[in-house]
């Protein structure tokens, strides 16, 4: 049996929610009342809770890492997916949150170029000095691409904390 056998008509009236009545052959009537679903855009639309779980992580963590992170605590895209790094990227530009990178770079940290210019060394020396240790560095993206802490900054520093007590 088909249900237009059932139904004598249906009306739809859409406002902040969709009105539905239901008209049946045998003169019954069924009134109902549902939310106006979301539009495919809203539905895809990052959350603000990952985009400001994002935005933290992005102090510290690399897309990579990020995405790993996602993963392992189940997360998922608005559409049921895993996250990638590439997918990891494309939220970050798309919602112009500032890249890990560009974050170390506001912080002061320098290229392998500048700090080689800053030290008097070859940009090999530097990476040397990183390899073993002798300049504090971070990875500034998945490449890897490394930022370098201001080496005087570091000497200061370490000058300070040898210097003994009165």
């Amino acid at each position: 049996m088909t249900i237009r056998l059932l139904i004598e008509d249906v009306v739809l009236v859409k406002g902040a929610e969709i009105a539905i009545q239901a008209r049946f052959k045998g003169g019954a009537t069924e009134s109902l009342t549902v939310p106006v679903p979301l539009s495919a855009w809203q539905m895809r639309k990052t959350s603000p809770e990952i985009l400001e779980e994002m935005d933290r992580l992005l102090d510290d963590r690399t897309v990579e890492e990020i995405a790993q992170i996602f993963n392992e605590r189940g997360l998922l895209t608005r559409v049921g997916n895993s996250y990638k790094p590439v997918r990891i990227q494309r939220i970050q530009e798309r919602y112009r949150l500032k890249s890990r990178y560009d974050r170390l770079r506001e912080a002061g940290y320098l290229t392998v170029s500048e700090t080689a210019r800053l030290l008097g060394v070859s940009v090999k020396t530097v990476q040397e000095r990183r390899r073993r240790e002798l300049l504090n560095s971070v990875r500034g993206n998945d490449n890897p691409e490394y930022l370098y802490e201001r080496p005087d900054v570091c000497v200061r520093a370490t000058q300070a904390l040898a210097k003994p007590a009165r």
